[in-house]
């Protein structure tokens, strides 16, 4: 079996799996929601939901992105890139739906004194059980993507949605708890009708960073920006600074990533005096020392900088 085959059937695995498991917490979370009315739980559902259509979607962009044709000669690694962009941006303007309309249930009551108070229900047994699951499906995802050198984007999209359903079912459960213990003549009394807001507030505030990152990441691999930090730009420095004809040009190495799909391009500074044969033998031997690794790699010498013309290459 090729190692991008591998690859593939390692990430499609793993992603169907994250689909099953999501599709029953988010049966489980509408019913819930149908049940107490509260609008967190509304959120907390969406994200499950929203992770079964793009587990789908993903699954489908796993097993083609890495093919090539006359078109693509390279693959289609943006679409992984496109749609890490997408799911993120789809993650911010849920949070913002959701803290727009707890914002304005909660305006009524302080404004009219209207509003109906919380139904806990069976919230706290609920999200007991969805932090568990949650919790295991993100260190599933985490781990299968540690085997394939953290290189699947789709993978780390699926456990960081993982991972703040997660810790938005934990804060939507403690929250609960302490709610179901304030009696109606309580001066806290007012959070039983406006706890729905200040859950899904503090909820947002702390995990609206995670799709923000994703988004900045999705966006640099889209404009063809270069990684500048990690363990990844560091390995694959080093890697190019021992195998290249000349060690003047393994620190400037340029490393571009799409998905699963990286480029590398290695600057060659003034004359070196070396033979294009030998740049293009350096070039094939560094690629399939990086493909053992992260599978998908292009490797170039680029002549006096990465504005100039190039040197013969290995794809």
């Amino acid at each position: 079996m090729t190692e991008d085959r591998r690859s593939r059937n390692v990430e499609s695995r793993a992603l169907l799996v994250g689909t099953v498991i999501n599709g029953a917490m988010g049966v489980a979370g509408l019913v819930v929601y149908l049940i107490t009315d509260i609008q967190a739980l509304l959120l907390d559902a969406a994200f499950t939901i929203i992770a079964v259509i793009s587990g789908l979607v993903s699954i489908a962009i796993s097993s083609t992105s890495s093919t090539r044709s006359q078109r693509y000669p390279y693959g289609r690694f943006a679409l992984e890139s496109l749609y890490m962009l997408a799911k993120s941006v789809l993650i911010i303007a849920l949070m913002a739906l959701t803290l727009w309309k707890v914002s304005v249930k909660a305006y009524d009551y302080w404004r009219y004194g209207t509003g109906e108070a919380m139904n806990i229900g069976p919230v706290i047994f609920y999200e007991i059980i969805m932090v568990t699951c949650g919790f295991i499906l993100y260190a599933y995802l985490q781990r299968r993507n540690h085997v394939l050198h953290d290189t699947s984007s789709l993978l780390d999209v699926e456990a960081t949605n993982t991972r703040i359903d997660a810790l938005m079912s934990g804060g939507i459960g403690v929250a609960a708890l302490v709610v179901s213990q304030i009696p109606m003549d309580s001066p806290l009394a007012f959070l039983l009708y406006t706890g729905d807001f200040f859950i899904t507030l503090v909820l947002t505030i702390f995990t609206v960073k995670d799709p923000l990152v994703m988004c900045g990441q999705a966006w640099a691999e889209l404009s063809n920006g270069i990684l500048i930090s990690g363990g990844m730009h560091l390995e694959i420095s080093r890697i190019v600074g021992d195998m290249s004809p000349s060690k003047t040009t393994g620190h400037r190495c340029m490393v571009f990533r799409q998905g699963k799909g990286l480029r590398v391009a290695i600057p060659i500074v003034g004359d070196t005096g070396v033979a294009t044969s030998a740049w293009r033998d350096a070039a094939v031997a560094i690629r399939e020392r990086l493909a053992h690794e992260y599978g998908h790699v292009v490797v170039e010498y680029v002549i006096g900088g990465q504005d100039e013309e190039r040197s013969p290459r290995d794809r």
